[in-house]
Formats: structure tokens, C-alpha cells, sequence
């Protein structure tokens, strides 16, 4: 299916408004604090989207339900488990970010330790994001793509490029506001899919739950120890881990929550992520099982 008239303006205008914000905060960079930390002048609310946006991609929005479709909710317990860790940041690592005069935390970690645990820290990280922001990129081109029939490469140029554009010229203060813009349209967009899924999946939900559980869908808790699938138990522990280190010490959520204006709305900015987690991880999880239930209704 390619692209209605309509759809190409509402993609240009997308990314006209992106590289449009960009422009607008460009005359705010005036140093290195503005440039890196928006000046410290973000609320928890404005900072709690964009810490949410910065956690949900192409990859959330392909990835969960894809995972969910081909095999069932033991995904979940991992999610859940960021609740907690979210608020082990909040209480225990912010605290030591905001009292900080530094814009990163490597920095920090030079201050604390030495040059070479922060070089440490920083290489990791980069080969974490450039690998994570490759396919972060190269899955939403690949979409972009099948709808507009352009190739690959310029699918990922595009995305790349405005990217590019408007973090460059507006700094942390574009990358907030542009954070908060995406995750309307990456909620509009999950919702739209998921209205479209019910009234079009046939049968009531009593239907569709009873198909999901002959199944196997339905399965959240399974507490066998596996090394090579996802149970209860690696969901609870793994989940733990790598969210206590992508909250507290990947720079990319760091530097947002390090943008608030104080160290009240950097905590209150975790713990509204601490109540969105639960209602965002049903929304894809639902679509997810919803795609289930719509290909079994209709083979191709």
C-alpha cells in the first residue's frame, strides 16, 4: 500500500516541524551547559516524556508486538521489574548527577575515579548506542520504504539526517521537545493500531482470549531456569540489571534527567516513568496479540 496525498504532507510537515524545532532553539546555544543540559530548566513533566520517548523507538513500536506475536507475554515480567528500578535511580543515583556541576557522567566518573574508568565507561557506551541507534534507524526505514517506495539508503538518510540537523543546531533543548512531539505520535500511532485491530479482528474478547490461551499466548510466569529462552527468572533478574543501567548511567537517559531544574524534578520526571511503564508495556503487548489473533482470522 503506498501513500496517499495526505500522508505525504503530514510526512513533510513531520519533518519540516522536527528540523523547524531545531532551527527555533538554535539561538539559545549560547554554551556548553545550554548546548548539553537545555540550561537546566525543564520540569518533571517535560523531562518524563522525553525520558519516556528516549526508552520507546521503531524498536518498541516493531519489536514488542513482534516478540508477543511469535511467542507470548513472558517478555513482560521484564518490563514490570523497570518499575523498581526505576525508582532505585530516582532515590539512589540521581542524587549524585544533580548534585553535580558536570553535563555528562562520564564526567562524573573522571572526578570520582580517574581518566581511564571514565574512557571506559564513554567507549562502552558508544559501541551500546551506535549499535542500538543502527538498528533503531535501520527498522522504521525499512517501513518507510515498503509505504513510500523510495530505496533503503534514502530512507535511512532521511531519518538519520534530520536527526542530525536538529540536535546539532538546537542541543538538548531540541532533543527534548522533539522527544515529547514523538511520543504523541508514537502513542497516536499504537493506539490507532490497536482500535483498528479490535474492530476488525472478528469475535468478542471473551473469543479473543480464549483462542490467545489455546495458544499459549497468554504465558507471563514460566519459572524454569533456561539459558536460552526468556523465563520468569531472567526476565526478573536481567530486567532489573539493565534497566537500573540504562536509567542510571546511560548517558542518553542521564543527560535528560540531568536537564531538569532541580533535583525534585529530576526524581518526580523518574517516577511519572515509573507510572507510565505499566500501561505502555499493555498497549504493545495488546497489539501484539491483537496481530496474533488478526493473521489467524486472516492467512495470507
Amino acid at each position: 500500500m503506498m501513500l496517499s496525498l495526505f500522508d505525504w504532507v503530514i510526512l513533510f510537515a513531520y519533518l519540516a516541524l522536527v528540523i523547524g524545532i531545531g532551527v527555533a532553539c538554535a539561538g539559545r546555544q549560547v554554551s556548553t551547559d545550554e548546548f548539553f543540559l537545555g540550561g537546566r530548566r525543564f520540569g518533571a513533566f517535560a523531562v518524563s516524556l522525553s525520558v519516556l520517548g528516549s526508552g520507546l523507538s521503531a524498536i518498541t513500536f516493531l519489536g514488542i508486538p513482534g516478540y508477543v506475536y511469535g511467542i507470548d507475554w513472558s517478555l513482560l515480567v521484564s518490563g514490570v521489574i523497570a518499575i523498581l528500578a526505576l525508582i532505585v535511580v530516582a532515590r539512589i543515583f540521581v542524587p549524585y548527577f544533580l548534585a553535580s556541576p558536570h553535563a555528562s557522567a562520564y564526567e562524573l566518573l573522571n572526578s570520582r575515579f580517574d581518566t581511564r574508568v571514565a574512557s571506559f565507561a564513554a567507549a562502552i557506551f558508544l559501541l551500546m548506542r551506535g549499535l542500538l541507534i543502527g538498528i533503531a534507524i535501520y527498522a522504521p526505514s525499512i517501513a518507510l520504504s515498503v509505504v513510500t517506495g523510495w530505496s533503503l539508503s534514502i530512507c535511512i538518510l532521511v531519518s538519520g539526517g534530520a536527526t542530525l540537523i536538529y540536535t546539532t543546531l538546537g542541543g538538548m533543548s531540541a532533543v527534548i521537545w522533539t522527544d515529547i512531539m514523538q511520543v504523541f505520535v508514537l502513542f497516536g500511532g499504537a493506539i490507532a493500531a490497536i482500535y483498528l485491530l479490535c474492530t476488525t479482528v472478528p469475535g468478542t474478547p471473551s473469543d479473543w482470549m480464549a483462542t490467545l490461551s489455546a495458544h499459549e499466548k497468554w504465558r507471563i510466569f514460566d519459572f524454569e531456569w533456561s539459558w536460552t529462552r526468556m523465563t520468569f527468572w531472567g526476565g526478573l533478574i536481567g530486567g532489573f540489571v539493565f534497566s537500573v543501567a540504562a536509567y542510571g548511567a546511560d548517558q542518553v537517559m542521564v543527560q535528560r534527567y540531568m536537564s531538569s531544574r532541580s533535583m525534585k524534578d529530576a526524581r518526580r520526571s523518574l517516577y511519572l516513568n515509573a507510572w507510565y511503564t505499566l500501561p505502555t508495556l499493555l498497549l504493545f503487548f495488546s497489539i501484539g496479540s491483537m496481530l496474533f489473533l488478526y493473521f489467524k482470522a486472516n492467512p495470507t
